[in-house]
């Protein structure tokens, strides 16, 4: 249990805060764009996963790494959509922030695979560890 906690605690604090603020970042700069912006920058900001999947993955193991990733990816997603309602909820009608959570809270799963994705190439850099093996007689 206690490992457990520590893999969402590190998935939250300080890479998904940093993914979060990435996309937020790139979302305020994309805000022209006709696509959904918050979607966007959730997708062009998920390599940044491979990075806590690397650092976890080289102390505690690759699943770890993976988690961890996804994990952060998915602080990231729901950083970016809670601006995204917020700056909604402030300059436009009644339906829209509601329209943006719902389109958040739908994509969710999407970031989530996107980080477990990039997690994984993060934690394929980690070298194996040497094993010889036995000569073949």
């Amino acid at each position: 249990m206690q490992r457990t906690r520590a893999v969402w605690w590190r998935g939250v604090w300080p890479h998904g805060l940093v993914c979060g603020l990435l996309m937020t970042v790139l979302a305020l700069f994309l805000r022209r764009w006709d696509a959904p912006v918050p979607l966007a920058a959730a997708v062009f900001c998920s390599p940044y996963c491979a990075v806590p999947g690397y650092l976890l993955a080289r102390h505690f193991g690759v699943g770890v790494g993976v988690m961890t990733a996804a994990i952060t990816a998915a602080t990231g997603h729901v950083i970016v959509f809670a601006a995204t309602v917020g700056y909604a909820a402030a300059t436009q009608p009644w339906p829209k922030p509601w329209d943006w959570g719902l389109m958040g809270l739908l994509s969710l799963a999407v970031t989530f695979m996107l980080g477990m994705f990039f997690g994984r190439l993060g934690a394929a850099l980690v070298r194996p560890p040497d094993v010889t093996l036995p000569p073949i007689r």
